[in-house]
């Protein structure tokens, strides 16, 4: 197997993986009325599909025997573009925040003003800041994660349409 297919497996794994967790999370919070989380549902439920349709076409790659639906491509493609989209939500969040930390970091203290005084005792500025400083960081990975694996999935998608062109196309030699 090449580096970029290995990198590329992980990524679907790693990618299902978080966008099943966060699925299940928004799911719940839409059954508790929640509309306004309906577009997020959307977007990381398009995640969440992408990659199941790359682990499809990573199958159809490690064993030409197994062959894909005719709408999979399609779906990859269609999938990838608003998991792409959700990705730039993602990453553009996390820029304005660290662009405008103190005055996300401001807002967020007065919100904690909504606490009682044992949970105020709790939460400092500094644990606040920096439970802040990992969410956004975190966030921030996964955004990275959706767009190499997006990326990756077209590369070889790609390389799955012309495998049929070629004499043969074997992941495990470099290109």
């Amino acid at each position: 197997m090449t580096f970029s297919f290995k990198i590329f497996r992980a990524l679907t794994s790693i990618n299902l993986f978080f966008s099943g967790f966060f699925l299940m999370m928004l799911l719940m919070t839409l059954l508790s009325g929640a509309v306004q989380v309906l577009a997020f549902l959307i977007l990381i439920g398009a995640v969440f599909i992408h990659s199941i349709l790359s682990l499809y076409l990573q199958k159809s790659l490690m064993d030409k025997s197994i062959s894909l639906k005719e709408s999979t491509p399609t779906g990859i493609w269609i999938m990838g573009a608003f998991a792409l989209i959700y990705a730039g939500i993602l990453l553009v969040t996390c820029y304005v925040v660290i662009a405008y930390h103190d005055t996300v970091m401001a807002e967020m203290w007065k919100q904690m003003g909504q606490l009682t005084e044992e949970q105020k005792k709790q939460i400092t500025p500094a644990v606040l800041n920096s439970t802040m400083n990992v969410i956004i960081g975190f966030f921030g990975i996964f955004g990275l994660m959706i767009i190499g694996n997006t990326f990756l999935s077209f590369n070889f998608l790609n390389k799955w349409k012309n495998r049929d062109n070629t004499t043969d196309i074997d992941i495990n030699l470099e290109s």
